[in-house]
């Protein structure tokens, strides 16, 4: 993994800090800059409470074409949470990680290997379907 230094024509690598649950553990880092050095596979890691992790990297490494990629899963990487989520732009990167990250701490247990998501119901009298 890359650590901060300077490159010509892009200035200073600074990690990006992103706004995680408490208890939440990093490792590794993203880094604001489109430098090939900056760009691999396993650029960073965050763990939460459940055993669910979500992983950033980008894909292909080293290629300021690729695009960063967001994998949810609980333990295991065979065991995906959800579909994994792309960008190519830094905030929304942060928006995702952040926005995933409060998704599965919200304080409500999580079913095996799927999100915590209401019961649908089915309201005899209405004939439509809400979440309760």
């Amino acid at each position: 993994m890359a650590t901060p230094s300077s490159h010509e024509n892009s200035g200073p690598a600074s990690p990006i800090s992103f706004k995680l649950p408490e208890g939440a553990k990093v490792r590794g880092a993203v880094y604001r800059t489109k430098h090939p050095d900056y760009l691999t596979e396993d650029l960073m890691e965050v763990e939460l409470p459940g055993n669910v992790f979500i992983a950033v990297g980008w894909h292909p490494s080293w290629d300021p074409k690729g695009s960063f990629v967001i994998t949810v899963f609980r333990g295991d990487w065979d065991d995906q949470l959800e579909n994994e989520q792309l960008t190519k732009d830094i905030d929304d990167l942060i928006a995702k990680v952040e926005a995933t990250a409060a998704r599965y701490t919200n304080g409500a247990p999580l079913a095996a290997g799927k999100p915590a998501v209401p019961p649908l119901e089915i309201k005899p009298d209405a004939g439509d379907r809400t979440r309760t």
